[in-house]
């Protein structure tokens, strides 16, 4: 009988079948099938196992496996591997139609396997970068200096037959020089031929008085002679004319060829007073056919000395005609080189930005022989044109229509006219678009103490060039021995708090801390404004913990951009009672656009039996248990005292008739009282997305939070461009021990949170409570973000043990600009 241990090491030795000798008294059943191949370490492989029939006996394994070796290859597809995409890499250019970018994968190979099931996957992909066309390089004349403008620090080579490269100074002399051997050799082929044309006009005026007199003495007899010296004489004119001619139109086509040359390769700089010379030398030639005139006129009289002077005369007015159409082709020829000294075809410009009533364009300089005086820029709609000069080649054409067409032409001038237009831009305004700038401060310390004499916690200074929507947010805690108001004064008008009920004061009895704010949207017109955070209380007030943030918003167009405000028709103290859903007032409007809307209240309240929700209705939307439902982000309270009370809702609409009203809805029984209500909104084109709303609602109703920061939701944005954002959340909370909470942007509260305390958390305008009975508690924030991916999340965290229930958040963008 074989050991124990002899029949392991006998099962260790044993490739194809291994079977544990353990005791005599085990007995197994038959083999399985073998099992596909699989991969174990850098082997394949397959297994079969049996198991015991021994079942009794625990000392018997229970299975046994066999393990066989396949083919490397059957394992492939794990042995085989592609790899992921890397990055797209850089442009191969950085300007042009034919930049590209490439990215890349791998086949990955473990072991000696073939991969046949990857053949055909892509390995590498390439694709357009869309980049802007390269910008030309120009030279121009400016007040007769050479000024060469080259884009990005890069030369330019100017072609004259071979390519080299010319300073600005070797530049100006060499054109200078050749202008100046232009100029001396026209003059003196033009000299030439005069001279040499009045000595043949002399010798033909003698020949012809010679002539005549001879005929007058001794016709008959002489005739046939004059006849014959003249047409000789006429012979070698017309020889001496065409050769003459031919000269000259040689050397102006030479002229024309330089010159065309020049332009041909864009040197902007020709002088001015080298095409006036062309005019002279259209003097001369004028001069040439005023001769001929003379001459054909002196011909006349050889009319009474035989009748073949009618030959004679024939013949020289064939000349003259031959000489005209000769110069005639000539003055063609000169007009055209002249037509290439006015603006080249402008290029077709490019929209760089455009609002719902502006739009930017640029466009490449338009190549001239001498310097641009303007560009004249057509922008069309229907049948109506307008037109706007500009000397650079960009222009910012205000006062569009808003959503409309427009077709738009540039066409460049210099001293010489106007040039080709471009091709036509056909454009289309976007509806509308706003643009939004943030703003923040907060008391020195941490807290401010105020009396009977309102007091500034804090204030933001700033300037707007047109008309502006204002929507300013405070909040920390506070409590009072008597009674306290805090409003937002917008340019001073609230300076006494709590006398204006129209601007949203926050209101509060409570001698116990508790969370205290307040939002207010206002409009101001272009200038410079003052926006302050004011207190008052009839004894003693204390402030802790807070921040100020502004946001200032401006649409092109004003009626695309509108703020609205209301309280109740009953004045200052509302009743509401079961079960009824009371809209304390009412804003509406009409939106031209899609549009976003935000809408908040203040008030201060209180309850008699069961509870009562507060929340901002668009459209009506919100009906009796509607106004407790989380994504409205309502106020909530129990509270038999007068406490704050604040709630804030945005939302997308579609054009036309809106509104928005501050709802409430009262428990099942009992009585509620809402006093001192104001309640403020705006309205903003969401335009070519350039703003939008968003909100976000918890799973559950309750949180509770032990010393860790608790976020029970967030909200996920998109933003296309950088961008202000303001959020708002409100729920009721209580603890054993204190409890902040914050809004969130990308997760940003967690730390001031932790810190639990000091300038950081109070920069976020923290909500605060002590209270071990349910209070509000809610928080409002602004910030600016980068264009990408962001979330913006209720946080809180309590020291103790604390709960935060039914709160929800409200929120909305606008991108960042300035205005």
């Amino acid at each position: 009988v074989m050991s124990p241990l002899v029949g392991v090491v006998v099962c260790a030795l044993l490739v194809v079948q291994c079977v544990a000798l353990a005791q005599d008294s085990c007995q197994y059943g038959v083999w399985s099938s073998f099992g596909d191949c699989n991969p174990v370490g850098e082997e394949c492989v397959k297994t079969r196992v049996r198991t015991t029939t021994n079942s009794t006996d625990s000392s018997c394994p229970q299975t046994q496996t066999d393990v066989m070796n396949c083919d490397l290859q059957e394992c492939a597809d794990y042995f085989c591997v592609l790899t992921d995409w890397s990055d797209w890499s850089p442009c191969t250019a950085t300007c042009g139609p034919a930049a590209t970018q490439l990215r890349t994968r791998e086949v990955l190979i473990n072991g000696n396997v073939t991969c046949p099931h990857l053949e055909g996957n892509e390995l590498s992909q390439t694709r357009s970068c869309y980049l802007p066309d390269c910008p030309v390089p120009q030279l121009v004349v400016e007040e007769n200096n050479f000024v060469f403008s080259v884009p990005e620090g890069k030369g330019m080579q100017f072609k004259f037959g071979d390519s080299k490269t010319i300073t600005f100074d070797s530049l100006q002399s060499n054109l200078e020089s050749a202008i100046s051997t232009l100029e001396s050799e026209q003059a003196v082929v033009i000299s030439t031929i005069m001279g040499s044309f009045e000595d043949d006009i002399s010798i033909l005026e003698e020949s012809i008085e010679d002539a005549k007199d001879e005929a007058i003495s001794q016709a008959k007899v002489h005739t046939e002679a004059v006849v014959a010296r003249t047409n000789a004489t006429l012979f070698d004119t017309r020889r001496v004319l065409r050769q003459e001619i031919s000269n000259v139109k040689g050397d102006l086509l030479g002229e024309i060829a330089n010159t065309e040359k020049l332009i041909g390769v864009q040197l902007s700089g020709q002088n001015v007073t080298h095409v006036f010379n062309h005019d002279q030398q259209q003097i001369q030639i004028d001069g040439l056919i005023n001769a001929i005139g003379d001459t054909t006129s002196n011909l006349a009289a050889l009319e009474d000395s035989s009748a073949q002077n009618d030959d004679v005369t024939a013949e020289f007015s064939a000349v003259r005609m031959e000489l005209e159409a000769e110069v005639s082709e000539l003055k063609a020829e000169l007009h055209e080189v002249q037509g290439q000294f006015f603006p080249r075809k402008t290029a077709k410009p490019i929209v760089t930005k455009i609002w719902s009533d502006t739009i930017t364009l640029t466009w490449t300089p338009t190549l001239s022989a001498t310097t641009i005086t303007k560009y004249t820029v057509s922008y069309k709609t229907g049948s109506t044109t307008k037109k706007v000069d500009t000397e650079a080649s960009s222009v910012t054409i205000e006062g569009l229509a808003a959503d409309t067409a427009y077709e738009i032409t540039i066409a460049a001038s210099n001293f010489f006219g106007a040039g080709e237009a471009s091709d036509a831009l056909t454009i289309s305004t976007p509806p509308g678009q706003a643009f939004a700038r943030y703003f923040t401060c907060r008391p020195g310390g941490w807290g401010i103490s105020y009396g009977g004499s309102p007091v500034v916690l804090c204030e933001v200074k700033f300037s707007t060039t047109m008309r502006t929507i204002i929507h300013a947010s405070f909040t920390g805690h506070q409590y009072t021995t008597s009674w306290a108001y805090a409003t937002v004064s917008i340019d001073g008008d609230d300076p006494t708090p709590g006398g204006n009920q129209e601007h949203s004061p926050a209101h509060s009895y409570s001698n116990n801390w508790e969370t205290f704010g307040s939002d207010r949207v206002g409009v101001v017109n272009a200038g410079n404004h003052v926006v302050q955070a004011r207190f008052r209380s009839g004894s003693a007030g204390y402030f802790n913990g807070g921040a100020f943030h502004v946001v200032a918003i401006a649409a092109p167009i004003a009626s695309q951009g509108t703020g609205y405000e209301c309280i109740p028709s009953n004045g200052w103290s509302n009743g509401l009672s079961y079960p009824q859903t009371s809209r304390l007032c009412t804003v509406s409007g009409n939106a031209p656009f899609k549009s976003v809307v935000f809408g908040t209240y203040t008030a201060h309240w209180y309850v008699n039996g069961n509870w009562v929700y507060g929340a901002v209705a668009i459209n009506n939307d919100l009906n009796a248990g509607g106004v407790a439902e989380q994504v409205a982000a309502p106020a909530h309270t129990y509270s038999t005292s007068w406490e704050n009370s604040r709630a804030a809702r945005s939302g997308s609409i579609n054009p036309g008739v809106f509104s928005l009203s501050p709802t409430f809805w009262k428990g099942s029984s009992g009585y509620a009282g809402v006093n001192g209500l104001g309640f403020s909104a705006f309205m903003i084109p969401r335009g070519n997305g350039a703003s939008g709303s968003f909100y976000c609602k918890p799973s559950d109703w309750g949180y509770r939070s032990q010393s860790s920061t608790v976020t029970p939701c967030s909200a996920t944005i998109d933003l296309p461009a950088r961008a202000v954002v303001y959020a708002m959340w409100s729920g009721h909370a209580h603890t054993s021990g204190t409890c902040y909470g914050v809004v969130g942007f990308d997760n940003d509260g967690a730390g001031p949170l932790n810190t639990y305390g000091g300038t950081a958390l109070q920069a976020m305008a923290p909500a605060h409570t002590y209270s071990g009975q349910w209070e509000l508690f809610q928080s409002g924030r602004a910030n600016v973000l980068n264009e990408g991916s962001h979330t913006v999340s209720i946080q809180f965290q309590c020291r103790g043990d604390g709960y935060l229930n039914g709160a929800g958040l409200q929120g909305y963008w606008v991108q960042e600009g300035n205005f």
